[in-house]
């Protein structure tokens, strides 16, 4: 007759790794990323390690920003049964190819897979190209370029129309010429025939579209 033993239970060993189990997703900059990203505390067989209460971090590994974009949320928080939840995760500079990577003290890292941001609304105007310093009736050189972006910087796919205006009028009473209203090509206004008529020192010009923050140039 055979014999059954009685029961007995194979635990998970010590933590060694971290994985993702949901990673980054595409996002809209600034908006946070949907689903939560999870990250779990697993051994070196790959069991999922449900002791874990540790703290886990979440950076850029891919950065395809050179440095310049930022995580934002919470990018530090305690597993619970060893899977840590981040729900309010956000990037603000528009790009393709980021990666995230997660850690916790020596545990060997985990690497997501790559996401991309794309730009959010359009929300304000900047001066890509100033205007530069020249003579009276006489076309600015190089040609102004205006961007449409989001409230991050980001250049937004559009094609609204741009209008130019004087701001501070050095002349004084110097008239703007050339074609003051021209629509974006891809999101950049660009304006090839602008002259002042009257000599003055430190002229600026703004620049407008509809409910969008003005950019003003430098001088």
């Amino acid at each position: 007759t055979g014999a059954t033993s009685t029961t007995f239970d194979i635990l998970p060993a010590a933590a060694t790794q971290l994985v993702f189990t949901q990673g980054p997703t595409d996002a809209v900059a600034g908006v946070t990323i949907s689903p939560d990203i999870t990250v779990e505390f697993r051994d070196s067989s790959n069991n999922l390690v449900t002791d874990e209460t540790s703290n886990v971090t979440l950076s850029f590994g891919t950065d395809p920003s050179s440095g310049s974009a930022t995580l934002g949320g919470t990018v530090t928080v305690a597993a619970v049964a060893g899977v840590a939840t981040f729900n309010d995760i956000n990037v603000d500079l528009a790009n393709t190819g980021y990666t995230l990577t997660a850690s916790s003290g020596v545990l060997t890292d985990g690497t997501s897979a790559s996401f991309n941001i794309t730009p959010a609304a359009a929300s304000q105007l900047a001066f890509s190209v100033e205007p530069t310093d020249t003579d009276q009736d006489t076309v600015i050189s190089p040609n102004i370029e205006v961007q449409i972006q989001d409230a991050f910087g980001n250049l937004v796919n559009s094609t609204d129309s741009v209008t130019l205006s004087i701001n501070n009028n050095a002349g004084p009473g110097g008239t703007l010429g050339g074609t003051l209203t021209v629509a974006a090509v891809a999101g950049v206004a660009t304006f090839n025939d602008i002259e002042i008529d009257i000599a003055g020192s430190s002229y600026t010009l703004d620049a407008d579209s509809g409910v969008l923050t003005t950019a003003t140039s430098s001088s």
